[in-house]
């Protein structure tokens, strides 16, 4: 049992415990300086007079400023047992609590300092703050308004109800709450941080990132706002920007799951997958068991093996353009070669035939000049001497008209074979160059990540398919003679497609899905 003169002294460390428990919320930088100092006094206090509660409260919360949540619960049971008519101790045991997580707890020991003292608007604040964290918007603004009807000038109060609005769907109320906390402290980075994300969730991205640096330009070394304001750059979508503020909030706080995320997020967009896995790997690692970036690096996954599949088809449909292009090109080659040789048999064909009627009927006949083989032809007109009768005279009339009309056919004959030879090519020609032109038309109107392999894969088929072949096929009318390549490629994709979509009209897109990352998650602050 303490002594008068110990419970004086006792007392008196108690006093002038408090006037320093009093400068720690107005000194923050000098908080755990303070809280051992307290500390020290009211270990000495106990040791003078183990019944004095107010004591057993005091260094409990010193202990909790340091850190010790344990010890100060266990100095609030002293506290508690001591005087359980003292409102002060249940609601700082609550504190404890719910620091370590047990917002049921801190809860229970709320409603009995409410019970207590009705009046302390700091107990329905917390209490608040404990309804908040076990997903009960509505009870924790019943309780906010109550703090704010007692205390209306506590921005905390004005900023923790606009939280809860926020919960409960309604951002712009807490717009409206988190604009009175700034007007009563203008310097607290919490409230521009969290007016930030109420407004991001309104559509109006530009006045986050403003809120969003505000908060960071008052306290720098925050990650919350950091990671936020990279959401707020994302959404406009410059995730160049998003990534370097995720950088940031990395930095500062390299154990927040939801900063790795949401960086993981923007390489994504930049078509970064493979650094976007790294960074979904951390995520997880700190939080094994979010469904939101499981799905997220899921989808990088896939974007990274359709990239690598897709790498390998563009360079099969620059090959294929190469060699399309060089078809084509021997086949104007072909056609030109084709042309001279029919100008060059019509010409042949038509000398051999005046040749023939010269040497049968002579110039005279023919062109109304002296005979070849007459007594007046032609050499003997130039001076020379000439005995020669007419070679062919002797031939039958059959014979001559036979030796007329052969070479005419076969001249006829193979002009029409050429004819139809060019015709066969020039068709093929106009076949691939169909082909080249439905190519480009993929590569232009469609991304990488839309272009149908199987277009690829046919146009492929069908360039190695001999064009000799094709020619015979053509110049015997068989069955598939008529068919034309590009005509064959399009019919294929269309009936490809409609068996995947169940559209008979549809378009030739991309055949491998693509998983849609899940949206970015939001840090807020209580």
């Amino acid at each position: 049992m303490a002594s008068d003169e110990d419970k004086k002294k006792a007392q008196k460390l108690v006093d002038e415990a408090s006037e320093l428990l009093k400068r720690i919320d107005a000194e923050p930088e000098n908080k755990t300086q303070l809280a051992q100092q307290v500390l020290e006094l009211m270990n000495e206090a106990i040791t003078l007079d183990e019944e004095n509660d107010t004591a057993w409260n005091n260094r409990g919360f010193s202990k909790h400023a340091l850190g010790d949540h344990q010890g100060a619960i266990e100095d609030y049971n002293e506290a508690i047992r001591l005087n359980p008519e003292k409102d002060a101790a249940w609601n700082n045991r609550g504190l404890a609590k719910y620091d370590l997580g047990d917002h049921q707890g801190a809860m229970d020991d709320y409603n009995e300092a409410i019970r207590l003292n009705p009046e302390r608007d700091a107990t329905w604040y917390n209490r608040g703050a404990a309804k908040y964290r076990l997903d009960d918007p509505q009870g924790a603004i019943n309780d906010l308004d109550e703090a704010i009807r007692l205390n209306p000038k506590d921005d905390a109060t004005w900023n923790n109800r606009g939280l809860a609005k926020h919960a409960l769907g309604d951002p712009q109320g807490a717009i409206n709450d988190l604009n009175e906390a700034i007007k009563l402290n203008p310097k607290d980075d919490t409230a521009w941080n969290n007016r930030g994300i109420a407004k991001g969730n309104l559509g109006d991205h530009q006045d986050a990132i403003k809120d969003h640096s505000e908060a960071i330009r008052l306290n720098p070394e925050k990650d919350a706002a950091w990671n936020n304001r990279g959401l707020a750059k994302h959404a406009l979508g410059d995730h160049q920007g998003a990534m370097d503020d995720y950088n940031q909030a990395i930095k500062f706080n390299p154990e927040n799951d939801g900063a790795w995320n949401n960086r993981g997020f923007a390489k994504y967009h930049l078509g970064q997958y493979e650094e976007a896995i790294k960074d979904y790997d951390e995520a997880l690692r700190l939080n094994p068991d979010d469904k939101t970036i499981q799905k997220n690096r899921f989808a990088a996954g896939i974007a990274l093996s359709s990239t690598a599949s897709t790498t390998s088809a563009s360079e099969k449909r620059r090959g294929i353009i190469k060699l399309l292009k060089l078809t084509i090109l021997e086949q104007k080659i072909r056609r030109f070669f084709n042309r001279l040789i029919q100008l060059f048999l019509l010409a042949f064909l038509f000398a051999i035939i005046v040749l023939f009627f010269l040497l049968i009927f002579g110039f005279t006949e023919c062109l109304g000049w002296s005979l070849c083989f007459s007594d007046n032809n032609i050499i003997k007109i130039l001076g020379g001497h000439s005995d020669t009768a007419n070679p062919l005279s002797i031939l039958p009339i059959f014979s001559i008209l036979g030796f007329i009309i052969m070479p005419i056919i076969w001249g006829l004959s193979i002009t029409g074979q050429a004819i139809m030879q060019s015709s066969i090519l020039e068709q093929d020609y106009f076949g691939r160059l169909n082909v080249m032109n439905s190519l480009e038309y993929y590569k232009s109107d469609l991304d990488d990540n839309n272009r149908n392999d199987l277009i690829i894969a046919y146009m492929e088929s069908w360039m190695n398919d001999n064009t000799a072949d094709r020619m015979e096929r053509l110049y015997y009318k068989k069955s598939d003679a008529g068919k034309t390549p590009h005509e064959d490629m399009m019919k294929l994709c269309r009936e490809e497609m409609a068996k995947l979509r169940g559209d008979i009209l549809a378009k030739c897109t991309n055949i491998t899905g693509t998983t849609n990352p899940n949206t970015t998650k939001t840090n807020t602050t209580p």
